[in-house]
């Protein structure tokens, strides 16, 4: 458990305010291996929480969710901060299947 509690420490959040002004705590995922890590094993997620995947240049990303356990939201942002695309309540992939959708 002293662990899990010394890594929950490191990890890097930053607070998003939307142009509602609503705030989300978002945990930063900007290395290869924390974005493919993502939400992935995780039961639960606070209503004001998430992750930012910071990538090092603009592109188109494709996200999966093998072994998220929760739906989520899947929100793209522009270089410029502007939503791009949402996908609303992305069911996770199903635990059986060996292959996850894109």
């Amino acid at each position: 458990m002293i662990a899990y509690i010394l890594l929950a420490s490191l990890v890097a959040t930053v607070t998003v305010t939307t142009t509602s002004g609503a705030t989300i705590d978002a945990e930063i995922a900007a290395t290869p291996q924390s974005r493919e890590r993502g939400l992935m094993g995780r039961d639960s997620l606070g209503a004001d929480s998430g992750m930012l995947s910071v990538f090092p240049e603009e592109g188109v990303y494709r996200f999966w969710m093998k072994d998220t356990r929760i739906p989520l939201d899947i929100i793209w942002l522009h270089s410029s901060r502007k939503v791009t695309f949402i996908s609303r309540d992305t069911p996770p992939c199903p635990v059986m299947r060996v292959e996850c959708p894109v």
